[in-house]
């Protein structure tokens, strides 16, 4: 999924949503957190107007690290919080659930970890 850098347009927060064009160049639509909502409409109106005019949502924001890595972490939080996987792949636009279902490994290891910490 690609965040960074989108159009302008893209963001609805009466929807709380914003449209991201992802995997295959496929466009969906992805839900915000009401908090991101609240920080995006102050941005929109205080900061995004003194930026440079590009159609993007975010122009000046510049691309760290690999998108495998963001999808990785994005995917990995949700799933540790309690989303469900078929979620998750919806959200992430995975072809199928066996390819986000790799990002439970890490929560296996996480509960790994947390035994030996507690027992260890």
């Amino acid at each position: 999924m690609d965040v960074p850098r989108r159009p302008a347009e893209s963001a609805s927060h009466t929807r709380r949503s914003v449209s991201v064009l992802g995997k295959g160049s496929q466009r969906r639509s992805v839900p915000l957190p009401r908090p991101l909502v609240v920080v995006l409409k102050r941005y929109l109106t205080d900061v995004r107007p003194l930026l440079p005019a590009s159609g993007f949502l975010f122009p000046t924001l510049r691309r760290g690290g690999s998108r495998m890595g963001r999808d990785a972490s994005v995917s990995t939080h949700l799933l540790r919080s309690g989303v469900d996987v078929v979620v998750v792949r919806d959200l992430m636009g995975d072809a199928s659930v066996v390819t986000t279902s790799i990002y439970l490994q890490l929560l296996r290891e996480d509960m790994r970890d947390g035994v030996d910490r507690a027992f260890g």
